[in-house]
This record gives structure tokens, sequence and C-alpha cells, in this order.
């Protein structure tokens, strides 16, 4: 299962008619609860009587509580928490009025077997169209709180009118499912919208496919590889991968196969368990595939 592909899928399919009210995040630091235990401007994945898949937490970066995501054990399943935002009409969205740049806030994370915290935002337009996405993804712990980042990249020039934000913790084996991924959790709190820009900003995506050469070259032991994904009509997902071989055309590195929205990127790779020697990573996407070598010298 591409879990990349499934998020973004999650925001599209909840897609609906929205009305544009001024104002930013509701309830964006979890202060106010309803009657059910569930943060309000919220909708969870619970269910009622079986599964607290999201509750209240004491431990708080901001006021008074945080909202804690956790994967439950669902029959010997792990089910995936999952929060999504909703305006006070209980549509999904959060209604704004600008083009902001960034979504932020602050999280901890303990993860266990291959939970992975996932945060992830659609703006859509007054039509319900979607304008911009952006997304932040991670599978390192941390036990303080640290703040997050999710930059919003638009690939359509229209004003923004609502935002979709997914917060998801999800067992990511391939194939799954990973038992020991049960009980991995997260706390989020203090959501904030960065500064709002001008909606002809996505004239700074890139416009085509381009891969870098790597740097340090040579290199010991690790490298950096800069690449981008163009902006494609409303096709802005990709599919992208990068590969590394040996000499020989052995695949010894796969750094990165999933779909990917328009944007710079940077990958790196520690081949300290590698031999001295040349080697070469390939980019292919779509209709573009080209091959770059590099040397590791220890």
């Amino acid at each position: 299962m591409n879990i990349h592909k499934t998020i973004y899928l999650v925001i599209i399919l909840f897609a609906i008619s929205f009305n544009v009210v001024f104002g930013q995040i509701l309830n964006n630091s979890f202060e106010n609860w309803d009657s059910f235990g569930n943060p309000t401007n919220w909708i969870t994945s619970e269910i009622p009587g079986s599964l607290n898949s999201i509750t209240q937490s004491n431990d708080a970066q901001n006021g008074q509580y945080s909202v804690k995501i956790e994967v439950m054990d669902f029959f010997g399943v792990p089910y995936s928490g999952n929060l999504q935002s909703i305006d006070t009409a209980n549509t999904y969205g959060h209604p704004i009025s600008s083009n902001y740049s960034n979504l932020s806030g602050y999280y901890k994370f303990v993860p266990k077997g291959s939970a992975e915290l996932f945060i992830v935002a659609g703006v859509y337009d007054e039509t319900s169209q979607l304008i911009g996405v952006g997304g932040y993804y991670t599978g390192v712990g941390n036990s303080s709180w640290q703040q997050f980042n999710v930059p919003l990249d638009y690939y359509m020039q229209s004003t923004a009118a609502s935002i979709l934000i997914t917060i998801s913790v999800i067992d990511t084996s391939d194939p799954g499912p990973d038992l020991n991924t049960i009980g991995a959790y997260a706390l989020i709190d203090n959501l904030q919208l960065g500064n709002p820009t001008s909606v002809n900003d996505n004239g700074n995506l890139p416009q085509s496919f381009t891969l870098s050469q790597n740097y340090p070259n040579p290199f010991n032991p690790t490298t950096s590889i800069n690449y981008t994904v163009p902006l494609n009509g409303k096709d802005f997902l990709q599919d992208v991968k990068l590969k590394i071989y040996d000499i020989l055309g052995r695949e010894v590195a796969t750094l990165v196969n999933q779909r990917q929205k328009p944007g710079f990127y940077t990958v790196h790779w520690n081949a300290s368990n590698q031999p001295s020697g040349i080697y070469f990573y390939q980019f292919t996407a779509k209709n573009y595939t080209v091959t770059k070598k590099m040397t590791l010298l220890k």
C-alpha cells in the first residue's frame, strides 16, 4: 500500500462545499472538548464505546491541553488514530480567507514498530477545488515538544477559502499489518498558519524535472542529492524513484519511491556499509530518467 497516496486521497475524497468565513484554525490548541470527549471543530477516527484513538492530554505546549493520537488494537489489527478539521457547521475544513504560506505546530511522538506521524494540509477555494497542498511526516520519536512546519505549495492561481488538516499516526509497514505499531502515539498542540502569500507564488515551483550532481563528491560516507518535481497541470502528484547502483549495476539502495507534490527536494545517502568505489544514482519520474555518477572514498 502506498501510504503517501492514501493520505492525500483522504483529503481529496472528503472535499465538499465550504462557506467563506474570515479566520484561521479553529480550536488550534485543543483547549475545547465536547461532551463525547472529542476536540471541538475536529472529527476523529474514534469508534464510540470501542476505540478511543483520540484523547485529551494534560501535557500541553500551549494552554492546558493537547490532543493525543494513538494506534489502537482493533481485534488484533493496528487501528490508526486520525484527526481532521471541521468547521462550525460540521463540514470538512477550517474556513480561511488568504493563501497562507505554511502550517506549523508542536508535537511529541512515541513511535513503535512501523508507526509514523503524518500531518497533511489541503487548501481549497470557494468552489471546493483543491488548489494547494503540503505534508510533513516522521518516524523519529521525540520526548520534548518540537515544532513542525508544513510549507503550503499552491499549484492553481485561486484564492483560498478553507484548509483541511489531517493528522494521523499510521502503521506504514508494507506488507502489513505490523502489530508492534500498536501503542504508538503523538501529542499535537498550538497549530498556526503562516503569513499570507500571493496567489501567484506558485510561479516559484519547478517547471521541469531536474537532478543535480551529488555533493560532496567524492564523499565519505554521506552525500546529498537534490532534485525537483515540476508542476504538471492538475496531476500535481508525481511518481518518483531515486535508486543507487554499484559499478556492476546491482541496486544497493532505494532513497525515494513514492508520489510527491511539486517542489525542491534533498535526500541523503549514508554509504557507511558500502565499499569504496564508483556508484550511480538514477532518478525516474514520468517520462524523465537520468543517471549520474558519484565516488565513495574511504
